[in-house]
């Protein structure tokens, strides 16, 4: 104990060049308090340590006797000790107390800073999966489609292969009714005996009417086959008219499909990078998780860095009691010593959470993060978790169109989230 003391009355005494210098061969409250101590809070925090340790050890003559050698007096001269002490009290606001109620203030601003660009993140997250299930939409809704041409396409050249055989049969059989002839079954011929009267003249006019009559039947029978024609040549006409039909409808079937093979290439291209976009900010998303969560581990540590909540209130239990058992040594002046008693009171009003307050640490929102777009590997499903695999030979058939799973896995770290993707860098 008497080291301390002497120790301490030394570095009152001494000039502050040298008092600088001095307390670098000397502890203080803790690793986070070293940095950026100017002499001042140095003296302070030194006290504190100072005193704690002997409230630590129950050593109640030895705090009588840090008080006295702090106030540089001997008992009598009462002004000057409760000045000193006043001082030392101040001290303990101004550099210590004040220190830790900065350093929380700190922690919180960066704390609410990372969860808001955690949140962001998480948001960018969620609208590039949004992007990313639509564009996949598109793409399977286009393979569809593309599909549906080909067998389109199927069914017209059914439809020209049944139009073609129909013409040639029609137009054969028009061509086949082409020719007429006519060959009457009686032969028409008479004799007759000019020696008789009339005999001739009668059997002239019976030749006549036969042959007139053969004529009507021949001209009936010629006009039943040019009906006939007529019919095979429109029939015949009609079976081309088909035939032209059923080629354009397949050229246009045709058509349709190669466009739609180029809107489908571009779709793919666009889902692909739609979800290494995803990735991407999933990656991000999980990047500021981590640096949240480090700064919150920070938070829990024991003789941490400058974040450290549990040695804030370490630090802020001890400054405060020993403040507090100053502020009972000035009261009870010289004559009076510091007891137990007063031990337990300054440490029943050294509360941290009222004196300082507790640090927001966001936990539910945190959780809500880090359960939304887990930071874990995983399958990733977009539309409906399955993707048409397009066949690519010339002669392929609608039947080779066929889906598979399409639920890509998602790799936590910095690398584009996906295989394949390339990490894009962030301006």
């Amino acid at each position: 104990m008497l080291h301390r003391v002497l120790w301490l009355k030394f570095l009152v005494i001494m000039p502050s060049k040298i008092l600088v210098a001095a307390l670098g061969l000397a502890p203080v409250l803790s690793l986070r308090q070293k940095a950026a101590l100017d002499s001042n809070q140095a003296v302070a925090a030194h006290i504190v340590q100072s005193m704690s340790a002997l409230i630590h050890e129950n050593d109640f003559g030895g705090v009588q006797s840090l008080i006295e050698e702090l106030a540089q007096q001997t008992p009598g001269a009462g002004d000057s000790y409760k000045e000193s002490l006043t001082k030392s009290i101040k001290a303990i606001e101004d550099e210590v107390e004040q220190k830790i109620k900065d350093g929380q203030s700190a922690t919180q601003v960066k704390i609410e800073n990372e969860i808001e660009k955690y949140e962001t993140a998480n948001e960018a997250v969620d609208q590039n999966k949004a992007n990313a299930t639509q564009a996949d939409t598109s793409l399977y809704k286009c393979v569809e489609e593309e599909k549906a041409n080909k067998e389109a396409i199927e069914a017209a050249q059914v439809r020209l292969a049944d139009a073609q055989a129909k013409e040639e049969k029609a137009c054969q059989a028009q061509q086949d009714a082409r020719g007429f002839s006519y060959t009457p079954d009686a032969q028409l011929g008479y004799s007759c005996d000019l020696g008789v009267n009339g005999d001739c003249g009668g059997k002239h006019n019976n030749m006549v009417e036969q042959m007139q009559k053969l004529e009507e039947a021949a001209n009936k029978e010629l006009s039943a086959e040019r009906a006939e024609y007529q019919r095979l040549k429109a029939a015949c006409d009609s079976a081309k008219a088909a035939t032209g039909a059923a080629q354009s409808a397949l050229n246009s079937a045709e058509k349709d499909f190669a466009a739609q093979v180029t809107k489908c290439r571009s779709a793919k291209e666009s889902r692909d990078q739609a979800v290494c976009a995803f990735g991407s900010a999933s990656d991000a998303k999980c990047a500021e998780e981590g640096q949240f969560k480090a700064t919150i581990a920070a938070t829990e540590e024991r003789n941490g860095d400058m974040h450290s909540e549990i040695d804030r209130k370490h630090e802020w239990e001890a400054a405060f009691t020993t403040k507090c058992m100053l502020g009972k040594a000035l009261a009870k002046g010289l004559k009076g010593v510091v007891t137990a008693d007063d031990l337990v009171a300054c440490k029943g009003m050294a509360n941290y959470s009222e004196n300082v307050g507790e640090l927001k640490t966001f936990a539910d929102k945190a959780q809500a993060l880090t359960n939304s777009n887990a930071c874990t590997e995983r399958k990733v499903s977009f539309f409906n978790g399955q993707q048409w695999i397009v066949p690519t030979k010339p002669d392929a058939t609608s039947a080779e169109y066929v889906t598979e799973e399409y639920k890509p896995v998602f790799s936590p770290g910095g690398k584009g989230g996906f295989a394949g993707c390339v990490v894009t860098q962030q301006q």
